[in-house]
């Protein structure tokens, strides 16, 4: 089972149940490939700096529209949230988005993995990626 990038989009507990439910799927000795955002990736997410911009149309609107994003680190939690404040151009209309990005230590995803059934968890520093914002890791069905 592969799952890319997006695993920190999730809460923990969200995190939790789909690492159950993959690990019920998998045959003994299969393996989970994890493509995870690192611990300071995840952080540096939330203190990006206000930006705005105007689009023609995009994710947000099929119509032309601003957007304003800002970003927040949540220490206690160790989250970055990103809010998209989007304003149509045309008629006004105002919409807000959030984002959640959860950082993992290497240590809390060790943990996870083991604690969802899973062994010999750990990254894999062979990996072919343009970026050191992604990390790879590998884990067996125990």
């Amino acid at each position: 089972m592969i799952l890319f990038g997006e695993f920190n989009v999730f809460s923990p507990a969200e995190v939790l149940a789909i690492l159950h439910k993959l690990r019920a799927t998998l045959h003994p000795a299969g393996r989970l490939i994890l493509e995870i955002q690192t611990y300071e990736a995840g952080e540096r997410a939330g203190h990006c700096d206000p930006s705005e911009q105007r689009f023609p149309s995009g994710l947000f609107s099929d119509q032309p529209y601003h957007c304003r994003t800002e970003s927040r680190w949540l220490p206690g939690e160790e989250v970055a949230v990103q809010t998209f404040s989007v304003t149509e151009l045309a008629g006004g209309r105002k919409q807000v988005y959030r984002s959640t990005t959860q950082a993992w230590s290497d240590g809390d995803l060790a943990d996870l993995l083991s604690n969802s059934g899973f062994s010999e968890a750990a990254p894999r520093d062979q990996w072919p990626c343009n970026t050191d914002a992604l990390r790879l890791w590998v884990a067996r069905v125990n």
